[in-house]
């Protein structure tokens, strides 16, 4: 603690906080992103067409496929495509 402050020369306080706080936002991100890529995507239309729910297809990721997602993004994943794809049924 004490190298960081008198490496930027700031007070202990402000080391405090700043590593107390949450990590920004990586550069090229954004809030809201989907954070699944096309190759869990295509993973996860198996499993949809296997009849999976929700937690059943994050414990294959994380136990038979060794993807570290959490259940809230894929849970957004799936309420998102499975919103995008009843759009395109109905138009």
């Amino acid at each position: 603690m004490r190298l960081l402050t008198q490496r930027h020369g700031v007070q202990r306080w402000v080391v405090h906080r700043a590593l107390d706080t949450a990590q920004p936002l990586l550069p090229g991100t954004r809030r809201g992103a989907d954070p699944i890529s096309s190759e869990i995507s295509d993973l996860l239309e198996g499993m949809i067409a296997a009849g999976l729910n929700t937690r059943q297809m994050w414990a294959e990721l994380l136990d038979n496929h060794e993807y570290s997602i959490s259940y809230g993004a894929l849970a957004y994943h799936l309420r998102r495509t499975r919103s995008w794809q009843q759009r395109l049924r109905q138009a």
